[in-house]
């Protein structure tokens, strides 16, 4: 999803909102660690929006694993959530109500892009479809702050009252906050690295993801006193634009060098339409060591490289339409504890464990009502098929809160069809067995005989 923001670098009374809101993450995910440690366990499962039960032990479930487990605390019982046992509240005994009311202390709730929000003093952005929020990053030793103002989608309404900026904060062109971004990349790489400059270009990490493609299928960069169109690396003089740049190409705000003449040997090979059947924009991606080429629909594949990402550097590519060109826009990572991967044209980033929790959440949401609901906007339809499904559904209504958060679309890009997630996830609800009609069943038999109707009707 195309969207424009703003940029400011936090001080003063944003900087203090920035550094309050990570202390009450902080403290919500200590408030579920010592929750958890005093029922006997080693961490809570569910979702930023509340805990759904308590992982008792590390580890696949298995009946082995089954068998070292201690007895779920009062109230609570074992259930088997694909990824981890967890000791959930027994809404069939007398203590699940107490238990309930346990997992859904406040305390354990973690703060999200919209509390974010409400801290500035602003609002949000709404296209008609998206709500986007602000959002916040840390840039070497600075936050930045980006605020939401268009996109492509339709028409957009805002809550900001007037042009919102940030307390105090410091305006930032966007120019200069990715240059900060790339200063940053290169202070984070070795001592004896060879940095990029108008000279030369064959750095052992290479700084855009079609670097990465090009040393993974030929070994090392293109170098060059250039500059390349698309992505922005050092290249020579091989590659003209003219030759590589359609006529009717015009997303000219989201190339690295618009003015320039000539394009690096990656991003030739990224943008390559030769093999109608290969074209690169028809596929994922998870390049590392290696390019892997990976189908659009092998959301499996592409969920396992976000939840455990491969050793740095790498990129990771998730297409949807396979119309765009993509990988001269993904970014490369040069770490695994914080991930950004591009779904389509949006950039989204994220931990890999905040990830699991909410795709956790999906795949219940989608063994209940499929998996296009997640791109839907929450409806009491949905609660009905929840409760139907789940007897403890409630949890699952924080989606109506986060359903339009950039780490929810990642989740139902990535979320599994229902046939999948109901194999992972079962019902846990018994349905209820219809009452027999006495009545009805003796006037059938007094009519038609015990062995039914003859072929005459006698």
């Amino acid at each position: 999803m195309d969207e424009e923001r703003r940029y400011y670098v936090a001080a003063g009374k944003s900087l203090g909102v920035i550094e309050k809101f990570f202390e009450d993450r902080k403290a919500a995910y200590d408030a579920r660690y010592e929750f958890a440690k005093s029922k006997g366990g080693i961490g809570t499962f569910g979702s930023e929006n509340g805990v759904i039960g308590i992982v008792p032990i590390d580890g696949k479930p298995s009946e082995e694993l089954r068998k070292r487990l201690p007895a779920p605390p009062a109230g609570y019982r074992l259930e088997d959530r694909g990824d981890y046992f967890v000791w959930a509240p027994n809404g069939r005994l007398k203590g699940g109500k107490v238990a309930k009311n346990e997992i859904r202390d406040k305390r354990f709730c973690v703060p999200g892009s919209r509390q974010l929000a409400e801290m500035l003093g602003g609002g949000d952005v709404f296209t008609g479809r998206f709500i986007h929020y602000p959002h916040c990053e840390l840039v070497g030793n600075k936050w930045i702050i980006s605020i939401p103002v268009r996109g492509t989608h339709g028409t957009f309404a805002t809550s900001y009252e007037g042009e919102f900026h940030p307390p105090d904060a410091i305006p930032l062109k966007v120019s200069e906050y990715w240059k900060l971004k790339e200063a940053v990349n290169l202070a984070a790489l070795p001592a004896d690295h060879a940095i990029p400059t108008e000279q030369t270009c064959e750095p052992e990490k290479p700084m855009t993801t079609p670097q990465l493609l090009a040393r993974a299928i030929h070994g090392p960069c293109f170098d060059g006193p250039h500059r390349c169109f698309f992505c922005g690396a050092a290249c020579g003089e091989e590659f003209p634009a003219t030759a590589h740049v359609s006529d009717t190409f015009t997303a000219y705000g989201e190339v690295a060098r618009p003015d320039s003449r000539f394009v690096c040997g990656g991003c030739v090979m990224a943008t390559d339409e030769a093999d109608r059947s290969q074209r690169p924009r028809m596929f994922s991606w998870i390049i590392a060591g290696e390019a892997k080429r990976i189908p659009k629909s092998d959301v499996a594949t592409l969920a396992d490289a976000c939840l455990s990402p491969p050793d740095p550097p790498f990129a990771i590519v998730l297409a949807v339409s396979g119309q765009k060109h993509l990988l001269y826009r993904t970014p490369v990572n040069h770490g695994r504890e914080v991930v950004t991967v591009a779904l389509e044209t949006e950039r989204i980033t994220f931990r890999p464990e905040e990830l699991a929790d909410r795709l956790s959440m999906c795949k219940r949401i989608a063994a209940a009502c499929g998996k296009p609901s997640l791109a839907e906007r929450p409806n009491p339809a949905m609660v009905v098929r929840l409760a139907q499904y789940h007897e403890d559904f409630e949890p699952l209504l924080a989606w109506c809160d986060v359903w339009q958060e950039p780490l929810s679309r990642l989740c139902a890009h990535l979320c599994p069809k229902m046939e999948i997630c109901r194999e992972q996830y079962p019902s846990t609800c018994v349905p209820a067995t219809p009452a027999r009609d006495v009545r009805r069943a003796e006037v059938s038999r007094n009519a038609c005989g015990s062995d039914g109707p003859g072929l005459f009707g006698g």
